[in-house]
This record gives C-alpha cells, sequence and structure tokens, in this order.
C-alpha cells in the first residue's frame, strides 16, 4: 500500500512539473512571438507602438527568467531612447545590457553597447564620455575583426567631430569609414560618409568639393533606390546653391528635398527643408512666404525635440524681421538663438549669431554696437579656424567668412576709427600667409624652431586634455577646483614659452600667435624713399591705404570687389591671348591708381594686393596720357604689411655666388623641355664668375637641396606644378634621381635654410598660385620668404621662354649697378623695346625686399 502511494506521489509531481514547464514554454513562445511582431513591423508602425510591443515581451522574459530575451529585448529599447533623446531611459538599458555582455564574454555584441553609448553621449553633446566609448568600440572592432561596426564608429568619430567644429579630423574619420564601406560593400553607408564628407566640404566653403562629393551621393541612393537618402543630399545641394546665391536652382532643390520627405514622413529633414526655403523667399523679399515656411518648420522642429533647428530657426526668424525693419522682433529671435547656440556650444551656430546681432545694430546706425558683435564673430571664426590643420581647408574657410572682415572694415570707418580698420585689414590681409607658414603640414627646417613648435603644442594639447576632464568632472567641486588651478598653470607655461621665445624667434612667435601690425607700427618699419599702397576690397567698394613713414591716408573708390574681378581677369586674358589691353589698362589705373597719384611723392612703391588683385601686374597699368606705372615707378609686392618686419631680419650683402638650374629633365609628360631656359642660364653664367650651372638631368632636386644654402642668388628656370587644392603641394619641377622624386614642393621648401638675398623663378607659371574668394594668392613664393631669402622674383602666368632669357640677361647686368627692384624695372623697359606685346615684359613681379 505504502509503494502504491509513492508511485502516485511520483506521478502527481511529474504531471504538476510538467504543467509547470507547458506554462513556461507557452509563455516564452508569446514572448517570442511579440518579439519578433516587433521585428517584423519595424518599418511599418510608428517608433512608440512598435516598442510597446517589446515591452510587453520584456515583461514575459523577466517572469520565466529567459536571460538571453531580456538582455536583447533590454539592448534594442536602449537604442530606441537613444534615437528618441530619452538619456535616462536609454541609459538605464545600455549600460545593464553592456554589463551582461562583459560578464557572458559576447565580445560582438559587447561592441554594438560601446557604439550606441557613444552615440547617446554624442546627441547629449557629451563629447568627452562620447570619444571614451567610442574609443573602446573601435579597439574591440579590430580585436575580433568586426569591420562593420569599425566602420560605424569611424563614422560616427567623424559626425562627432564635425559637431566640435573639428573639420580635419571630421574628415580624416569620414575617409577611413569610406574605405571599410567599400571593402565590405555597405552601397547606402558609401552613400552617406560621400553626402557627409559634401557637408564638412560645404562647411569650410569649398563648394566644388561639396558638390562633388554630395552629386556622387546622390547618385548612389538614387541607384540603391533610397529616397531618405535623396531628400537629405537634395537639400545639401540646395544649401550650396543658396550660399553661392543662385536662389532659384536653391529652391529647385529645397522643394524637391521636402516632396521626398513629405513622402516619407520624415519630419527632422521637413523641418530643415521649410527653413531653407524660407530664407530663399526671404532672399527675394517674399517676406510673408517666408514667415509661414519658417513657422511650418518650427513646429516640425519642436515637435521632434531638434533643439538645433529651433535655434537656427529663431536666427533666420530675426533676419526676416531685421528686413523688414521690426528691430524689437528681430533682437527678440536673435537673443532666443544666441540662448540655444551657447547651451549647445556650436562655434558656427554662435558665430552666425553675433554676425546677425552685428548686422541688427549697424542698419540702425548703431555702429559701436555693431563693431562689438562682428568683433565676437570674427574672434568666432578665428577659433574655428585655428582648429583647422591644412592650409587648403583654412584657405577655403576664410574665403567663406571673409564678407564678416569686410563689414567690420565699413563699420569702423563709418566711425572715422581708420587705425581699427587697417588693423583688421592686416588681420585678413595677413592670416593666410601666416596660417600657411603654421600649418599643420609645414615641418620648419631650424631645429631651435621645432623645439619650441613642439613644446608649445604639448602645452597647448595638455590644456585641450584638461578642459574634456573639467566637462567630465559634472558638479564635482573639488574636483573642478583642480582642474581650474592646472589650467592657470598651463596658460602661465605658455605665456612664458612664447615670451622667453620673442627675446629670440620674433618671426616664429608672430607666426605661431598670427599677430598683424598695427598702423603705426608699419609706418615706423618703412624707409623714407617708399609709399606702401594696400589695397582691400568689398561688396561695396574698394579701399586704398596709402602708407608712408610720415603719413597714412585713406581713399575709397566706388567699385566693387565683382565689377574689379571681371575688368582684372578681362584684362589677363586679353594680355594672355592677344598680347595687350590697352582700354582695361587704363579702366583699372583709373581706378586703382589715378585716386592717389597726386599723392605719391616717392619713387618706390610697395603694392599689396587684395583678392584677384593678386593676379594684376599693376606696371603695365597706363594712365590718360598711354604712360605705363612701370615707367614713373619702381614697384615691388608684398603679401602683407606686417610681412616688412622679417624681411629686414633676413637682408644680406648682395653676393656673386649664383646657382642656376635650367630646364631640368623633369619626369613629367605634360610639360615639354623649355630650350631657351638653358641658354637663359649659361648666359648668366657671364656675369659672375661664381656660377653654378646645371641643367637637363644634372639638375636634381638632390643637387638643388645639397647646394642651395651656399649660394647668394637662386636662379631656377624650370616649369612648376600648381596645386590649387592644397598649395603645400604645389613645387618645381626639377630632374629626379635616385634620392628625390625631382617635386621640390611648398611644404619642402619649410625646411630649407637658405642664404639667398635673391630667389628668381623664370619657368612657367611659378607665381600662380590658388585664389579663394577675398584671399590671397598663396604660392611658391611664400616658402621661400620663410626659408630665408628676402626677395622672390616670379612669373604671373605662362612665360615666352625667348623674351624671358633678354630680360633675365639685361636683369643680371643691372644687378651690378642697381638694386633688385630697379634692375627688374629697367629690364622690363628694356625688353618692351624689343619684345612690345605686354604679354612679353610684364609677367615679372618682385615680391619682398627691393634693394
Amino acid at each position: 500500500m505504502r509503494f502504491k502511494l509513492l508511485i502516485v506521489s511520483h506521478l502527481l509531481f511529474a504531471v504538476a512539473a510538467y504543467s509547470q514547464q507547458l506554462d513556461t514554454l507557452k509563455i516564452k513562445s508569446e514572448a517570442d512571438s511579440l518579439f519578433a511582431a516587433g521585428k517584423f513591423i519595424q518599418r511599418l508602425w510608428p517608433p512608440d507602438e512598435r516598442f510597446e510591443l517589446y515591452k510587453s515581451a520584456l515583461k514575459l522574459y523577466k517572469l520565466i527568467g529567459d536571460r538571453e530575451g531580456e538582455t536583447e529585448i533590454s539592448r534594442r529599447l536602449g537604442i530606441h531612447y537613444v534615437h528618441r533623446n530619452n538619456f535616462q531611459e536609454a541609459l538605464f538599458y545600455l549600460e545593464k545590457v553592456l554589463a551582461i555582455y562583459v560578464e557572458i564574454g559576447d565580445r560582438k555584441k559587447e561592441v554594438k553597447v560601446l557604439y550606441h553609448l557613444g552615440d547617446l553621449y554624442r546627441n547629449f553633446s557629451l563629447f568627452p564620455r562620447a570619444f571614451d566609448y567610442y574609443q573602446q568600440g573601435l579597439e574591440l572592432a579590430k580585436q575580433i575583426g568586426d569591420r562593420h561596426y569599425e566602420c560605424y564608429i569611424l563614422f560616427s568619430l567623424g559626425i562627432a567631430y564635425h559637431s566640435l567644429s573639428n573639420y580635419p579630423k571630421s574628415l580624416e574619420h569620414y575617409r577611413r569609414s569610406l574605405i571599410l564601406r567599400r571593402e565590405i560593400d555597405d552601397i547606402n553607408g558609401e552613400a552617406w560618409t560621400l553626402y557627409s564628407i559634401g557637408l564638412v566640404y560645404s562647411n569650410l566653403y569649398d563648394f566644388p568639393n561639396a558638390l562633388d562629393y554630395s552629386r556622387r551621393s546622390l547618385e548612389i541612393f538614387e541607384f540603391a533606390k533610397n529616397r531618405n537618402g535623396e531628400s537629405y543630399v537634395l537639400n545639401c545641394i540646395g544649401m550650396i546653391y543658396k550660399t553661392l546665391a543662385d536662389y532659384q536652382k536653391a529652391l529647385h532643390y529645397f522643394q524637391q528635398s521636402l516632396a521626398v520627405k513629405r513622402e516619407l514622413k520624415e519630419p527632422i529633414i521637413e523641418s530643415i527643408a521649410l527653413k531653407n526655403i524660407g530664407t530663399i523667399y526671404t532672399k527675394l523679399s517674399d517676406y510673408p512666404e517666408a514667415m509661414e515656411y519658417y513657422l511650418q518648420s518650427l513646429e516640425v522642429a519642436r515637435e521632434v525635440g531638434n533643439r538645433r533647428s529651433e535655434g537656427l530657426i529663431f536666427n533666420d526668424i530675426g533676419k526676416l524681421y531685421l528686413a523688414q525693419k521690426k528691430y524689437p522682433e528681430a533682437l527678440e529671435y536673435n537673443e532666443k538663438a544666441m540662448t540655444i547656440a551657447s547651451e549647445l556650444g556650436k562655434e558656427e551656430d554662435i558665430q552666425a549669431c553675433y554676425s546677425t546681432l552685428g548686422d541688427y545694430y549697424a542698419v540702425q546706425e548703431l555702429d559701436s554696437l555693431a563693431v562689438v558683435n562682428y568683433g565676437e564673430a570674427i574672434a568666432s571664426m578665428e577659433r574655428i579656424r585655428e582648429k583647422l590643420e591644412f592650409e587648403g581647408q583654412k584657405s577655403c574657410y576664410a574665403s567663406g567668412v571673409t564678407e564678416t572682415y569686410e563689414v567690420m572694415v565699413l563699420t569702423l570707418l563709418r566711425l572715422h576709427r581708420e587705425e581699427e580698420a587697417y588693423a583688421y585689414v592686416e588681420r585678413a590681409q595677413a592670416r593666410s600667409f601666416l596660417d600657411l607658414l603654421t600649418s599643420g603640414g609645414v615641418i620648419f627646417g631650424k631645429g631651435k624652431d621645432k623645439e619650441f613648435l613642439q613644446r608649445e603644442r604639448e602645452l597647448q594639447n595638455q590644456k585641450k586634455e584638461i578642459e574634456k576632464q573639467l566637462i567630465a568632472a559634472a558638479d564635482d567641486a573639488k574636483i573642478i577646483a583642480e582642474l581650474v588651478k592646472r589650467i592657470k598653470q598651463n596658460l602661465r607655461s605658455i605665456s612664458a614659452l612664447i615670451e622667453e621665445k620673442k627675446l629670440h624667434e620674433p618671426e616664429l612667435v608672430a607666426l605661431v600667435t598670427v599677430n598683424s601690425e598695427t598702423l603705426s607700427e608699419v609706418q615706423q618699419l618703412l624707409d623714407h624713399e617708399s609709399t606702401i599702397l594696400e589695397y582691400f576690397l568689398t561688396k561695396e567698394k574698394t579701399l586704398i591705404w596709402r602708407i608712408t613713414p610720415n603719413e597714412a591716408e585713406l581713399f575709397q573708390v566706388s567699385i566693387n570687389s565683382d565689377s574689379l574681378i571681371n575688368m582684372v581677369k578681362g584684362f589677363r586674358d586679353a594680355i594672355v591671348y592677344f598680347g595687350k589691353g590697352e582700354y582695361l589698362s587704363r579702366d583699372l589705373c583709373d581706378i586703382l591708381i589715378a585716386p592717389v597719384a597726386e599723392t605719391v611723392k616717392t619713387e618706390k612703391l610697395i603694392i599689396i594686393p587684395h583678392g584677384i588683385l593678386h593676379y594684376l601686374p599693376f606696371g603695365a597699368l597706363q594712365d590718360g596720357k598711354g604712360k605705363y606705372l612701370l615707367d614713373q615707378y619702381e614697384i615691388s609686392y608684398l603679401p602683407s604689411a606686417s610681412v616688412i618686419r622679417y624681411l629686414k631680419s633676413k637682408e644680406r650683402d648682395k653676393g656673386e655666388n649664383i646657382l642656376a638650374f635650367g630646364n631640368p629633365e623633369a619626369d613629367h609628360k605634360d610639360y615639354k623641355p623649355i630650350p631657351f631656359s638653358e641658354k637663359e642660364v649659361k648666359d648668366i653664367s657671364r656675369y659672375s664668375s661664381k656660377t653654378r650651372v646645371l641643367t637637363g638631368a644634372d639638375a636634381t632636386e638632390t643637387r638643388f637641396r645639397e647646394l642651395a644654402p651656399n649660394f647668394d642668388i637662386l636662379h631656377l628656370a624650370c616649369h612648376a606644378e600648381l596645386n590649387s587644392a592644397y598649395p603645400l603641394f604645389s613645387g618645381l619641377l626639377l630632374a629626379p634621381d635616385d634620392n628625390q622624386d625631382g617635386e621640390l614642393d611648398v611644404h619642402e621648401i619649410f625646411t630649407m635654410d637658405l642664404n639667398a638675398y635673391l630667389v628668381v623663378l623664370s619657368g612657367c607659371q611659378t607665381g600662380l598660385g590658388h585664389l579663394t574668394n577675398g584671399d590671397e594668392l598663396v604660392g611658391l613664393t611664400r616658402a621661400f620668404i620663410y626659408a630665408g631669402t628676402p626677395t622672390i622674383i616670379s612669373s604671373l602666368w605662362m612665360v615666352d621662354d625667348e623674351s624671358t632669357a633678354f630680360l633675365m640677361k639685361n636683369f643680371y647686368q643691372n644687378l651690378r649697378i642697381y638694386g633688385k627692384a630697379e634692375s627688374l624695372r629697367k629690364a622690363q623697359l628694356e625688353t618692351m623695346k624689343v619684345y612690345q606685346d605686354t604679354h612679353s615684359w610684364a609677367s615679372f613681379i618682385l615680391i619682398g625686399s627691393s634693394e
């Protein structure tokens, strides 16, 4: 009997256990179904409704203790809250699942969570923590060979650096991501990366590159039938055309983008497209239509919680009210925009707000307040520009923001603050040249300079690292106090280093700090035999400063930069294609020389051009009587007045040791030999017994590097290859050998320590560099100034080698008796008698010291 009871008891227990197992399986099955349904309707239902299914599944997984299901659902919920900008919920779920993946050793899923945590902190502008998670994820992805997430994290790092306006770092990470996208055949990812690179170039005002990358991206999106991607790119292209003032094209692309976004029900870009259409109608003075689009945009931005868009819309509404002279409303919206920009720490948005505020005060003739705000805008621009590592990026960015320098100068002039206006002119003029010298790609030639720069960079990096720690410290008062103390110590170290170096290397320190001279300082540097004519072009008028040691006078000419650009291009084309351009020559002389001519009492003119005027041979300008400026003055050029101080320290005694390279056998099929250049350099040897001539295959880059520091004059009759995108890689084409490729690039010239008092670049197109809108010409001449020579003679267009040989023969004959500028002038006048076309004699200009 007892045995039977025992059997029945076991049977009842087994039935109960089986029933419980059936209930667990049933619950798991239900949870799995909810989870699967959530994934299935992922693209069909709104996110909030879809994730209600996930939450129901999560409860069931917790009920039955299914850790795997609970973890996977929690991960998805965490990602959902990242996208919904719900910081606390996202952090709760992601930190929870990260701990589990670390515990169980699931490194692949650990990478995914680190990536999403990085995105979460980035979305809330907590960049130090974001970078920390991204770096952890990137290292782990590389270790386990997860190419997909390595690619995704690199792309997110690109976004983060873009958000911080650190465009070089952004481009670096986008490009690394692009390589991986192509390796893993991620066609949509490739298109998004191309689009993002285009955005960076757009921020840098490099519109040819921006359009190129955007169009390549659009082609891929259209091929992949990715309508969402299409809408983003269409909007980006619209923005580019808007900046280029092609409003009809801009409106076309914005409306296309808006139509696609409404079709897809994507509110974020819908808001941006609506805003951008509003700006176009503002430009077209259709203010009611503009306000209608702005208000629609603002409503959508608020619905999705896009604070940055909200701030940008406020700034645009402020501009709209400003255009209608509704000043209280304009100020109200500008303040709203500034509040959001400051909260988010977006430097370019802060700069835009200050620029708008400057305009707000300027149109009301409250110029003193306008100056304050334009000054803040320029300071903000220069902070962005300091982060740019490559000269090409700096140059493009500077050309895009030059208008703020212009309005600052014009506003100061209305206040009769001429000295301050001149300081901003010099600041704009000097910056391109000094930035070239201080750009990240330059390796300075002198060991003591390298040591100083390395120490200065170390201290600056320390400061940045402490600032990151300060952000991460949050509300810990004790840590914050300690970090503030360390920052102050760091700043004292930097100041002490610079003060110490000023005693020994003032030129280098000026390059690091990018200082420019004041008007009175320029006057003190100028000799009594010279007059400076410094030009500054604006969209309203052209400014000419006439400067002597005792006087400084400003002339304002009623011609804008656009008109001058067309005239100078026309004049150059007439010279290059037809040999001369007399009518335009006289028109340009009336504009640029006639207003100041009667006040110039010296025989020496120092021209400091601006923008398109860098391409203009001033000596070829004719007055009303047909007399060339070259007939009347000894002319030299400078990149900025601030350079005078450093030219004086480079001046050398006139020597007779000449190193002449002619017609090198460059390894470039695109360039024809220059036969007359061999005759040119051999003729030079007649004027000095200490001349060393190398031609053809002997004229190698290696030999030039070895010999150049030991000669007084360097004469290079060769081709030049000019890189307008990256001027540091422009170069002279010499003969290659086993040691060097034959391309003597600008960045390599910086590494040289020259003792020559003159460098002559008599080959084809050697002076012609990249001209950006309102920026300086950047060419090989600038590198030679830093390398040690005070004077460079170069050409503004491709020159005829026969006439050049004749001109150079006369130049060296004159150089025995006269100074450098006067020797060139007399040689050009002699050449004019034999080769009467302007093209044959006007190309050569002297940059730097004239004596």
